[in-house]
């Protein structure tokens, strides 16, 4: 038989690809956050959050996550 937790993630989606327009608007909002314009970076996070996508700004650049 099938371990339980494989049969559960094997029917698990993987990590959606965000919509090109929420990468655009992710682009766009390092470039406001670059220039510490911070009203346009917390619009554009308004923005991508309203097409169902949450930003986690880290180190490494903004990470992208289906809300």
């Amino acid at each position: 038989p099938v371990p339980v937790w494989r049969q559960v993630t094997a029917e698990q989606p993987g990590p959606a690809e965000p919509p090109a327009e929420v990468r655009r608007l992710a682009a766009l909002r390092q470039t406001a956050r670059e220039s510490r314009d911070w009203l346009a970076a917390d619009a554009l996070r308004a923005q991508i959050e309203g097409l169902g996508w949450l930003v986690q700004d880290t180190p490494g650049g903004p990470q992208l996550a289906a809300a």
